[in-house]
């Protein structure tokens, strides 16, 4: 989970220190993760939920976070 974590902020990071070039116009942006894992009576559907529901909440934090359960 540790390392799962540290994967998404690094490419936060990178994706908010970026900028797109369109139409003579700079675009810059930011991402949101949520982050958790399976746990023993998960299904495919179940984590999915889990982790949507966590990229929502980091969207309400305040957006460009990351967020993990547990």
């Amino acid at each position: 989970m540790e390392d799962a974590v540290k994967v998404a902020e690094r490419i936060r990071k990178v994706m908010e220190n970026r900028e797109i070039r369109y139409q003579d116009k700079i675009i810059k942006y930011t991402a949101s993760f949520g982050v958790t894992q399976a746990k023993k009576d998960d299904t495919v559907d179940t984590l999915l939920k889990r982790a949507d529901e966590l990229l929502y909440k980091a969207k309400r934090s305040g957006k460009n976070i990351v967020i993990a359960d547990g």
